[in-house]
């Protein structure tokens, strides 16, 4: 209940119109910390969606450490590998061969062979 006629004037005249075509709740409700000694009243304090003030309590789903955080965090550590392996064998598929390593077939010869590269004789120096 309000009270105040200040209030209620604010409720009918502010807060209704803002949440009249809202279709999910507009309020929350939490257990205002209690006194040192039980008592038998419940304090409660009502925070209205869509307020300029910071929320009440953290947002705790941008937690790295919760278990669907750390499930995400691995698949997608594993996509991004699947698709840099993926990166490079395209890259290595689409580089051409060497023309040492490329086999030559002769035409009427059955078994491919490799060439290999010759080695430049070394001249001997020599000393004067």
């Amino acid at each position: 209940w309000l009270e105040e006629k200040q209030m209620v004037h604010k409720l009918f005249k502010v807060l209704v119109p803002r949440f009249e075509n809202s279709t999910a709740s507009f309020t929350k409700v939490y257990r205002a910390p209690g006194r040192f000694y039980p008592t038998s009243d419940t304090r409660t304090v009502i925070e209205l969606r869509g307020h300029p003030f910071p929320p009440l309590t953290k947002d705790l789903s941008n937690n790295r450490n919760l278990l669907h955080n750390v499930l995400l965090d691995a698949a997608k550590r594993e996509f991004r590998k699947q698709q840099y392996e993926k990166i490079v064998k395209g890259s290595a598929a689409v580089e051409s061969p060497s023309p040492v390593e490329t086999p030559a077939r002769e035409a009427n010869s059955g078994p491919l062979t490799v060439e290999k590269p010759v080695k430049p004789t070394e001249e001997p120096t020599t000393g004067s």
